[in-house]
């Protein structure tokens, strides 16, 4: 019995151990390969928000700026970088009305990545939210 084994396995008949093999690995790269996509669009929405935040805080320290127009700004910068969640901006509470030059403005982002998953993988750790913040001196004129 044991000759016939060992036979049939010179002649190319394994079963179907091959074939499971093939499956596992091949579910595993797949796993890889998912998780590698949400971490490199994870990343991407993190740049975004970054940006968005730098750019609210830019659109801040300008004379006259209105918390609606940093809000409207930081959120065209998300939609422009392709994320189209809905982000709660901060404002630092000092500067809203027209501060005096050179005073420090501070504009922070947050968004849910809940709302901007691509595979929603349980098994791979990932932020609740992401956040950025940015502090920047008011302008002179």
């Amino acid at each position: 019995m044991r000759s016939a084994t060992l036979a049939s396995r010179r002649n190319g008949n394994c079963g179907g151990s091959v074939l499971v093999e093939t499956v596992l690995v091949v579910l595993l790269l797949i796993v890889l390969l998912f998780g590698a996509v949400e971490y490199g669009w994870m990343f991407y929405c993190m740049h975004a928000v970054n940006n968005a935040a730098q750019v609210g805080a830019r659109a801040y320290t300008r004379w006259g700026a209105t918390e609606e127009a940093v809000v409207a700004a930081t959120e065209r910068a998300l939609e422009e970088g392709g994320v189209s969640a809905a982000p709660i901006v901060e404002l630092s509470e000092e500067a809203v009305a027209g501060p005096p030059a050179m005073t420090l403005v501070t504009v922070s982002v947050e968004v849910a990545y809940a709302d901007l998953t691509i595979v929603d993988l349980a098994m791979l750790p990932r932020p609740q939210t992401l956040r950025a913040s940015v502090t920047m001196a008011r302008d002179v004129n």
